[in-house]
């Protein structure tokens, strides 16, 4: 989904681009023999533009820091006060599971879009996560290794698997056309994603072996 916000101010008004993708689940009814319970999943980033990092959604925003460039709204279950997760739920745990895949996978359907930022910025933590976000925290970063996420230096998108990284200290002197396949590294910020995604670093053997078979002129 495309929609636009329009805020006013007295005589003076904006307006702001957004992408959203929703979802839906369910999960086993521990309450009901054979029943399910159905939750919902929602993710928006801003177009043309950063998505300043906000807290964690359920309907209304709680007080828990999500640090991620990135909206986030999942049925979960809450505390009396409906600003902090429910410590005893049987189920948030697994919402926030669903939660993690699903982030992954709106990266890849948003990765070619030119209004977007790319999967890297959208990865990148903008603080440390709360105790009750480590997990899924985690649980995002091994679902982005799995997923297309990563811009080579050829310009196509390669798992964490499917790539590697040169050495910080060569990230300047090896040419794109030699090393078409590494992840294309743009600044600290990527260079920490790429590390969290546990994409393997270019041996020095390597490096040397392509750089003899290249042609340098």
């Amino acid at each position: 989904d495309r929609f636009t916000l329009k805020m006013a101010t007295g005589e003076s008004a904006t307006e702001q681009d957004w992408r959203a993708m929703r979802s839906t689940g369910t999960l086993p009814d521990r309450e009901e023999l054979g029943g399910v319970r159905r939750y919902e999943l929602a993710i928006a980033v801003r177009c043309c533009g950063p998505t300043p990092p906000g807290t964690l959604h359920c309907y209304f925003p709680t007080d828990i820091p999500l640090p991620f460039p990135a909206l986030f709204h999942a049925t979960l279950e809450l505390d009396s006060s409906r600003k902090t997760l429910n410590a005893n739920s049987e189920v948030n745990a697994a919402v926030l599971e669903a939660l993690s895949f699903f982030y992954a996978d709106t990266l890849v359907a948003f990765r070619d879009d030119p209004e977007v930022p790319r999967p890297l910025t959208l990865l990148a933590r903008t603080g440390l996560f709360p105790e009750p976000l480590k997990s899924f925290e985690t649980q995002v970063y091994a679902a982005a290794r799995t997923r297309p996420l990563i811009l080579t230096n050829v310009g196509t998108f390669s798992t964490a698997a499917e790539t590697k990284v040169e050495p910080s200290a060569y990230s300047t002197y090896l040419p794109d056309r030699i090393f078409p396949a590494l992840a294309r590294s743009r600044s600290q910020t990527d260079r920490d994603v790429i590390e969290r995604l546990s994409v393997d670093v270019l041996k020095q053997e390597e490096m040397l072996a392509v750089l003899r078979g290249a042609e340098m002129t």
